[in-house]
């Protein structure tokens, strides 16, 4: 197995474990099964920085996990699920813990979207992050007017040009 490969299994292993907090043989045949679902952006996988691909991998196992928890199998075969605002949420928020773990243990790790993303998060405005720059239309759950402003005057200040980003998906993104 070629060196990519094995960084690419290690770094899903510990993204995984971080974001699902224990390791067991039920959790590597978990992982085996979600390997099939996740699209990761060529640039993670190509010589990109394993922890920055670490945080994306969380994200992508926590939105498959939250799917397998909450939708029916039959509304994914019959192409009928679409992402969700509580999927997305989710995933957002796992993927900003993981990439928080990660600059806890090494404190040079820096990406910029990952580390805007934590300031969000410590700020108290990742929902309405998700709903500002990844809103769907049929999403439920909208948060109220006044922490939308409230969360767009923050960012004016705090994360100023701002650009979103998605370097991993889900197979049943492309429904």
């Amino acid at each position: 197995m070629n060196k990519r490969i094995l960084l690419f299994i290690s770094v899903l292993l510990l993204s995984f474990t971080l974001t699902s907090g224990a390791h067991s043989q039920a959790n590597d045949e978990a992982i085996q099964e979600a390997m099939n679902d996740i699209l990761i952006a060529p640039e993670l996988l190509e010589g990109g920085n394993q922890a920055v691909t670490a945080a994306w991998l969380g994200y992508a196992l926590a939105r498959v996990g939250w799917i397998r928890q909450n939708v029916p199998q039959e509304y994914i075969d019959q192409g009928y699920y679409a992402r969700s605002f509580a999927e997305e949420l989710y995933g957002r928020e796992n993927m900003v813990k993981v990439w928080g773990e990660l600059k806890d243990k090494d404190g040079t790790l820096t990406d910029q979207y990952l580390d805007e993303m934590l300031e969000v998060y410590n700020a108290g405005y990742i929902k309405e992050y998700v709903w500002v720059y990844l809103y769907e239309d049929g999403w439920e759950g909208s948060p109220t007017n006044q922490r939308l402003d409230e969360y767009i005057a923050w960012e004016e200040v705090n994360i100023p040009g701002h650009e979103p980003l998605t370097l991993a998906g889900l197979s049943t993104d492309a429904v």
